[in-house]
């Protein structure tokens, strides 16, 4: 089975990228220290011992499965944004149903405006 080999490998990287030993992880869990072997050999070995894993790993079980080439357990991870655009959800969330709303509807107002300040730019 592919599909295990890929969990077997993405255990191994993500257990290296930070600096912990496979057989750790397992020992941690009292998980059978053959797991990786198993998985690397296309053998099921049930999902139960992979949530744990991702859980040690702090990785997604999506990423361990193979379905997501993004190891991070976050959606939409935040690791990319600048200090501004965090500032901005954090203050966002602090915003009743209703205001968030109106911020919402002012914003859209200010890129409309700016898309018509640069068309205006280019057409004249």
């Amino acid at each position: 089975m592919e599909g295990t080999r890929i969990i077997s490998e993405r255990i191994k990287h993500e257990a290296q990228k930070q600096g912990v030993k496979v057989k750790d992880i397992l020992s941690y869990y009292e998980i059978d220290k053959n797991l990786v072997n198993k998985l690397a050999n296309g053998k099921d070995t049930g999902t139960q011992n992979i949530c744990k894993i991702a859980e040690y790993l702090k990785c997604s079980t999506d990423y361990l499965f193979g379905i997501s080439d993004n190891p991070s357990r976050e959606k939409g991870s935040l690791n990319n944004l600048s200090e501004n655009e965090l500032s901005i959800i954090q203050l966002f969330g602090s915003l009743s149903d209703t205001q968030q709303g109106e911020l919402i509807g002012r914003a859209k107002m200010m890129i409309e405006q700016n898309e018509e300040s640069y068309k205006q730019k280019d057409v004249g």
